[in-house]
């Protein structure tokens, strides 16, 4: 995901069309940049394996589970802070259960499914 900032001021002085030309070309280049990602990312895997010997391993549950400590530290402490912050993270967790409960269920699963049939590993 790419990122565009701007002075707040400078930004409400742009005119609506203005704010909208700006506002699609960020999505335009984002979704160039999400699509050479993904196009490129599976030939360079390759290539560093067959060229560089690189073995892929999976973390194991407990990488994964500190990685879940360390991470809910980190929340509690954002919580802390304001309950602005508090409000925040509760509409995050909200939206990603939600997003991960569809996720599950569509593109996770039609995935796994596509790449059984067509013998993609």
């Amino acid at each position: 995901m790419l990122a565009l900032g701007m002075n707040k001021s400078w930004w409400e002085g742009l005119s609506n069309s203005d704010q909208l030309i700006i506002k699609a070309a960020a999505h335009q280049e984002n979704d160039v940049m999400m699509s050479e990602y993904n196009a490129k990312n599976g030939f360079y895997l390759e290539k560093l394996i067959r060229e560089q010997g690189v073995q892929l391993r999976r973390f194991n549950n407990d990488v994964y589970d500190a990685f879940g400590e360390a991470a809910e530290e980190v929340f509690v402490e954002a919580r802390a802070h304001s309950n602005l912050a508090e409000r925040i993270h509760a509409s995050f967790v909200k939206t990603r259960q939600e997003v991960g409960s569809w996720m599950n269920i569509s593109d996770q699963e039609y995935l796994s499914q596509r790449n059984r049939v067509l013998g993609v590993s």
